[in-house]
């Protein structure tokens, strides 16, 4: 079996973009009327990720709750919050909280 080359490398990671931005556009449209659908999006954007060894962009990595995948939109499906420096972000499905300092 051949290894791949630069350009072939090059390649399959701009088609997995393509792919992940795509899942990704679809779970932020369905997340408040099919959650479980918005959740299979989310696993089949990590298993790409983890596949072609893609790093994803901060907007998809921060967008999504770690505990149950579960797209985040503000009011709907998160609460965002700035206390003392840092973002809070809960989810309101699971109750989980993620925090981000304030650049």
């Amino acid at each position: 079996m051949k290894r791949k080359t630069k350009f072939q490398k090059q390649k399959e990671k701009e088609n997995a973009l393509k792919s992940i931005s795509v899942l990704w556009q679809e779970a932020l449209k369905i997340a408040t009327s099919k959650p479980e659908r918005a959740r299979l999006y989310v696993k089949q954007i990590r298993a790409i990720k983890k596949h072609v060894k893609v790093k994803l962009p901060e907007t998809i990595r921060r967008g999504y709750c770690k505990k149950c995948l579960l797209p985040f939109i503000y009011g709907k499906t998160a609460i965002k919050r700035i206390v003392k420096g840092v973002i809070v972000i809960t989810c309101l499905a699971c109750g989980s909280k993620r925090r981000f300092r304030v650049k």
